[in-house]
């Protein structure tokens, strides 16, 4: 790993770590949701995809949103400029078909989780959730008091072909690891 790349991981754990201290889910859905977006983006220096999870070596990390889009233009706003090994890009899909163009692909409420699960498992795309039901993807957010904290599916990660940092599996709520519920 260059040394680049361990610095912006550095300082990317010490912002993520400050953010889930201080990023209070109840002063209203619009805070929630901003936070939701942050975290989206910043969990990108945590994770290894796979090359083949790239159409070329100069391809963007795609962040698709599934279904109706709670983070508006703020997310794309966000994440414009922002660049770890590759550069990012923001897409609303709407069909099962576009999620082969995704490396983190946001499933919210109103999402039909159970295909858009099924669709993308074993595929290299980071799932990500809000769901109150033991079916959920790779990482889901959940609600604790007043803030918004993640959950990963270790076992899940795997047969996706990610590898995500011991850091942040250090930072989540909770790690399910395989054979655990």
């Amino acid at each position: 790993m260059s040394p680049n790349r361990k610095n912006l991981r550095r300082w990317s754990l010490a912002w993520l770590a400050v953010f889930l201290c201080s990023a209070p889910a109840g002063a209203g859905e619009s805070l929630e949701y901003t936070v939701k977006g942050t975290y989206l983006y910043k969990f990108v220096p945590f994770v290894e995809w796979p090359p083949s999870a790239f159409a070329a070596t100069a391809s963007p990390l795609t962040i698709c949103v599934f279904g109706a889009d709670p983070f508006g233009p703020d997310l794309t706003q966000a994440v414009r400029g922002q660049k770890d090994v590759r550069p990012l890009a923001v897409q609303d899909i709407q069909s099962l078909d576009a999620i082969s163009q995704c490396q983190i692909l946001y499933a919210g409420k109103d999402a039909p989780l159970a295909d858009v699960l099924h669709a993308a498992d074993g595929k290299p795309i980071l799932t990500v959730t809000e769901s109150r039901s033991p079916i959920h993807g790779i990482i889901n957010f959940v609600l604790e008091g007043r803030h918004v904290r993640f959950d990963i599916d270790a076992a899940a990660a795997a047969r996706s072909r990610l590898t995500i940092s011991s850091k942040l599996l250090g930072l989540a709520h909770r790690v399910i690891a395989r054979g655990t519920p």
